[in-house]
């Protein structure tokens, strides 16, 4: 077997050099050390007092072929655990150890694909490279396995396209959501000379092959594999796959491959050449270490920071707001603590987390950041891993919401409506606040994939307990700005938590792996005050002011009986739920009870009463006209 680079962390001192630093790239040799598997940390020598550990990660010549590996097994299986997907249990032939390099020059037994970058696509430097990282200008005919690390925003899509325009076999990409396939798949056809009718898709409610029998690219998603209950259209798309050999095998998010689900359905799936694509190589649990295995060591890796300092993604001013509690919601927060304090996942847990996400002093920062923001000409999202303070939100400022049950004409018209909607007018003043577009409410299907260069804040009022991965992942939503170019501009990302309640502990864990690995300073404001949102205060359009108001919106939550949280199609995929940080359940505490009948992805949630049920109704009513 053919030796491959491995990944490797050196400390060395490391000046930010004038236009590209191409040692942040460039594969570094392996110092002689005795023992191989040490890392050991790469400093910034630029960095400031208060920036300790600013890591950079390097790749180096691998000194042994790794070992086979099986798929993981993290848990066992339960007698309601639905039957596996045609996808899930890999040939007992397949081996999971890392491929040799592919020689796709001499391979006649794949079809050559017609494919080539487009004559006005120029690669970046640092995309260059890292398509040079899977096939290498010394041995242009050789394709090598491995992962890609590079910041969200910063063109991993147009990376893997290069690569397979250099392969020109059959590629299967695998997203991890049906927004991130169809995504994908528009920028391959925007960016390469593939004809549109020589792609396929496989996921959601689209499920067709690629046309002809040369070959194409086929775009699925991770929860499409591993659909346990395919329908027919399903059953002949598996059986589509499976008849396939792939040359290329692009996973996109790629860290989510090592749960067990995924692990089994990407080893069942025939490729000369497996090529992942992250932008967190992490995982709440050690299911990253499977990676080497599963796909390959990393190829290249990029530092956020640098890319930002360079131009290339924007730079972010990161502001954690902390917002006391009210007296009445302060109380009934104590008396569900001390209820739930020994079973950590009871529907009082649940209760906390809807008392601290809409804190009515958290729910009046958001309104006047919205407002702040908006009426400066910027373009908002705001995300929230709940359902009921989602829409909460949205009602309470009158802004469409994205989630899990969104259609897929609703969801393509509500970001086309943010992408054009103007935020100045044609004299360069603000649009007043009450654009309807400028700012979109997301649950977590939001976190990756999403592609809006319009976006220049973002505000996340909750979270996926202390996920760093979601962290980064939320804030590569606003690197894209299109502005970034303009000299003194800078995205905004807000992070409101609750005073002295869970959410701090969880924010800190996140505000730490977002300073020490990817180099983002963190400011703190205790509330939001002075001219932010001063009109929106002096006109009282304030929410939940009153005693009255705030009782009401207690007692609303208190009265809710099911959990809903976003049942995101990568929900099982989650490192945290496998490490045991967080998991979704019901009321009873039984994790699938949240499933409940009437909750599943794409059907309604029953009329609900109450003031936030009463106000969504009436903007669903208007937002139908429009849309």
């Amino acid at each position: 077997m053919a030796e491959h680079p491995k990944h490797l962390i050196v400390k060395i001192p490391l000046p930010l050099p004038s236009p590209l630093p191409t040692q942040l790239f460039t594969p570094q040799k392996r110092p002689a050390s005795p023992d191989p598997a040490v890392d050991v940390i790469l400093v910034d020598s630029n960095s400031e007092e208060h920036e300790p550990s600013l890591a950079q990660r390097v790749s180096s010549p691998i000194l042994e072929p790794a070992s086979p590996l099986k798929p993981v097994k993290r848990g066992k299986p339960t007698k309601k655990s639905p039957s596996r997907s045609p996808m899930s249990s890999p040939p007992q032939s397949l081996d999971n150890s890392v491929l040799p390099d592919y020689n796709f020059v001499t391979d006649v037994t794949l079809p050559t694909v017609d494919m080539e970058l487009g004559k006005d696509v120029i690669l970046r430097e640092y995309q260059a490279l890292a398509c040079n990282g899977i096939v290498p200008l010394s041995s242009p005919s050789i394709a090598r396995s491995g992962i890609v690390i590079l910041p969200c925003g910063a063109g991993k899509t147009l990376v893997a396209i290069a690569a397979a325009c250099r392969i020109r076999k059959s590629t299967l990409v695998v997203c991890s959501s049906k927004i991130a396939a169809d995504q994908f798949q528009r920028e391959w056809v925007k960016f390469s000379t593939l004809s549109p009718g020589y792609t396929g898709m496989f996921a959601g409610d689209r499920k067709f092959p690629w046309n002809g029998a040369s070959g194409g690219v086929l775009f699925t998603t991770y929860a499409a594999l591993t659909n346990s209950r395919p329908d027919r259209e399903a059953r002949h798309m598996f059986e589509f796959i499976e008849k396939q050999h792939f040359g290329l095998l692009v996973l996109d998010e790629v860290h989510v491959v090592p749960a067990a689900t995924f692990s089994r359905a990407v080893c069942s799936i025939r490729a000369s050449c497996r090529l992942g694509l992250t932008a967190t190589m992490l995982r709440e649990d050690d299911g990253i270490a499977d990676l080497d295995n599963l796909v390959g060591p990393v190829l290249f890796q990029a530092r956020w920071r640098e890319l930002a300092d360079l131009g290339f993604i924007a730079n972010v001013l990161c502001t954690q707001v902390v917002c006391s509690m009210t007296p009445i919601f302060a109380d009934a927060y104590t008396a569900a603590s001390q209820r739930s304090a020994a079973a950590a996942w009871s529907s009082d847990a649940h209760t906390r987390s809807l008392l601290s996400i809409l804190n009515p002093a958290k729910f009046q920062a958001c309104q006047r950041l919205v407002h702040y923001h908006e009426t400066r000409g910027d373009k908002v999202l705001l995300f929230s891993d709940h359902l009921f303070p989602l829409r909460a939100y949205a009602v309470a400022l009158g802004r469409p919401f994205i989630n899990g049950s969104t259609s897929q004409e609703e969801l393509r018209i509500i970001l086309q409506r943010f992408r054009e909607s103007p935020a100045l007018r044609a004299d360069g003043v603000p649009v007043p606040y009450g654009g309807r577009f400028n700012t979109v409410c997301l649950s977590r299907i939001g976190d990756t994939s999403l592609d809006l260069p319009e976006a220049t804040v973002l505000i996340q009022v909750s979270s996926h307990f202390g996920s760093r991965r979601q962290e980064a992942q939320r804030l590569g939503r606003i690197l894209r700005a299109k502005r970034r170019s303009e000299e003194g501009f800078h995205s905004w990302f807000y992070t409101l938590v609750s005073d002295e309640t869970d959410e701090v502990a969880f924010s800190e864990k996140r505000r730490r792996y977002l300073e020490e690995e990817c180099g983002y300073h963190y400011r703190y404001a205790t509330g939001v005050e002075g001219k932010v949102g001063a009109d929106l205060v002096t006109r009282g359009g304030l929410k939940y002011v009153t005693e009255e108001e705030q009782i009401a919106l207690r007692d609303e939550i208190l009265a809710l009986k099911k959990v809903e949280v976003e049942k995101e199609e990568m929900i099982e995929s989650d490192a945290e739920d496998e490490a045991g940080e967080g998991k979704p359940v019901a009321a009873g505490g039984a994790r699938g009870k949240a499933k409940a009948k009437g909750r599943e992805r794409g059907k309604a949630p029953a009329k609900r009463g109450g003031i936030v049920a009463a106000l969504e109704r009436k903007m669903r009513k208007n937002a139908a006209k429009e849309l």
